[in-house]
């Protein structure tokens, strides 16, 4: 009766220790490529194949003992930015304006209308939300291939985070 209660627990030990070990490597699997996501929205657009067409600055936010403005940064691909309907990336950056120097904080893509870039923007339209007079801003947005248009609400919240939805 001793022997099938030992091979019992056996078998449960090594389970847990098996489910424990594939929890283990997911979470730090996760948790190296956020790190690595992030390192690579961070790259500034100089060092791709991406140039600058236009920029943003406008609201606020404040962390911890910081405070700035944010930016936002539309990028084409180098090769075809002569184009006039090139679809574009958007980067939203976090810049530090309360010392001497301004200075770039956080930057990361807002990955649902830049993974495939698909849209040309407009230049943001600041709206009133979560009480500030500029706590979020409106991106007018043109589908490249299908010509519709269609809005984007940007929520920005602390370093790195933010909300996006369509509006219209």
């Amino acid at each position: 009766m001793q022997a099938p209660l030992r091979l019992i627990a056996l078998f449960y030990v090594n389970f847990v220790g098996f489910v424990g070990f594939v929890f283990f490597i997911s979470t730090a699997a996760n948790a190296a490529t956020e790190r690595w996501e992030r390192h690579h929205v961070m790259a500034s657009p100089e060092k791709t194949s991406e140039v600058v067409a236009s920029s943003w600055e406008g609201g606020a936010w404040s962390y911890s003992d910081m405070s700035g403005h944010f930016k936002l940064l539309y990028t084409q691909n180098e090769a075809s930015a002569s184009s006039e309907s090139l679809a574009q990336r958007v980067y939203l950056q976090w810049v530090r304006t309360d010392q001497a120097e301004s200075e770039l904080v956080y930057s990361i893509a807002l990955k649902e209308v830049s993974s495939v870039p698909t849209f040309t923007f407009e230049q943001p339209q600041c709206i009133e939300f979560d009480g500030k007079a500029c706590g979020a801003f409106e991106l007018g947005a043109t589908h490249v291939f299908e010509e519709s248009s269609t809005t984007f609400q940007v929520e920005p919240g602390g370093l790195g985070q933010y909300g996006l939805r369509s509006v219209r």
